[in-house]
């Protein structure tokens, strides 16, 4: 595959056809299976095969990593949509039977609450809702922690080292409409993840691509990318969006 494409591919057959150990460093957030509506695709699986299907592209994701290099998933703590489920949970369970290496739990403050329709059991104690604003960013190594480069390759600062490397990010989420998709995230969290886990020139990864996010800041911060989504549409979005960045806007 060419070093800076988006490609519309559904994530095992995009990752099937990258070379095995090629892959510095993979930021995604994937479907959550909560019937959100995109383009080409509903995420609406069953509980249990949305979990075989998780497994199947964490092992192929693991494949195309290099020795040492990351993966950073980000999901979120729960799911609601088929009973009370802690989704974190079941993604950590998968990555670790894969035989990836813990590296990191980053918890996301999306400080904000958009919606608080679901109360359960209103001003009572009967059955009231919890609703838990936060995600998860799960950072994964492939058979060691050290991601070997050139010093002269790094360049996150004293500053941001420290910030990062605090475990609860406080970043507020991406708008819909700002983005035309409907489930972006923030420029900020592929940002601290790129820039905390690789080098310059390193390549980077997105399997759900989506609207390009991941691969805009890699294309800012001076990596290679790769992106794969399975809608046409999204991949016209993200390389329009792509293409419109310079990469001095850092």
């Amino acid at each position: 595959m060419e070093l800076n494409k988006i490609y519309s591919l559904d994530v095992i057959e995009g990752l099937k056809s990258l070379e095995q150990n090629s892959v510095d460093l993979i930021v995604t957030s994937p479907p959550y299976n909560l019937s959100i509506n995109y383009s080409d695709n509903t995420d609406n699986l069953t509980y249990e095969d949305y979990l075989s299907w998780v497994d199947r592209w964490i092992y192929y994701s693991k494949l195309v990593l290099k020795e040492g290099g990351r993966i950073c998933i980000n999901v979120p703590m729960e799911s609601n949509l088929t009973g009370k489920r802690f989704m974190a949970s079941d993604y950590i369970n998968l990555l670790e039977a894969s035989g990836m290496i813990r590296m990191a739990n980053i918890t996301w403050d999306k400080q904000n609450l958009t919606k608080r329709t679901a109360w359960g059991s209103w001003k009572s104690p009967s059955s009231p809702c919890v609703n838990t604003p936060l995600e998860c960013i799960l950072v994964y190594g492939k058979d060691t922690k050290k991601h070997i480069g050139r010093s002269e390759d790094i360049d996150i600062t004293r500053d941001e080292f420290i910030l990062y490397t605090l475990g609860v990010w406080k970043m507020a989420p991406a708008k819909k409409s700002k983005v035309g998709h409907p489930a972006p995230f923030p420029e900020e969290l592929p940002y601290r993840c790129i820039k905390l886990f690789s080098y310059k020139n390193d390549l980077v990864l997105d399997p759900f691509v989506g609207s390009g996010t991941t691969a805009i800041v890699a294309k800012k911060l001076g990596r290679n990318y790769i992106g794969f989504d399975i809608s046409p549409e999204y991949c016209k979005l993200a390389e329009e969006r792509i293409n419109s960045v310079e990469v001095n806007e850092v």
